[in-house]
């Protein structure tokens, strides 16, 4: 990863915590991302439907904080999420370990 792409990401964690996104909101939406999923079916919901999965798990959310966690997930950790007709998809659990910058960004800005 290149310095100017580094930055990109970090701005785009940034954005994330201007919309409250803060740390302990991100890794409750990434962490409750995977349940009920099995190797057959995977989560491909609209954003409606993600927003009622999360109220399953008790985590208050909108449509503009997803769609930007979504997108967020879909440019930086591609092989995670994917995107197309209105759905996002979850193809991969997600593994914290590989979410190191966003935890140190969102650590730095300490708004939980």
């Amino acid at each position: 990863m290149s310095e100017e792409d580094l930055y990109e990401q970090i701005n785009e964690i940034k954005k994330l915590n201007d919309n409250k996104i803060y740390l302990s909101h991100f890794f409750n939406l990434l962490d409750n991302a995977p349940n009920r999923i099995t190797q057959f079916e995977k989560n491909a919901f609209t954003i409606d439907e993600w927003i009622e999965h999360y109220e399953s798990y008790e985590i208050a959310t909108n449509p503009e904080q997803l769609i930007l966690f979504f997108d967020y997930l879909h440019r930086f950790h591609f092989l995670l999420i994917s995107k197309s007709d209105k759905k996002y998809k979850l193809i991969n659990s997600p593994q914290k370990e590989n979410f190191g910058l966003e935890l140190v960004v969102l650590q730095t800005m300490d708004n939980d």
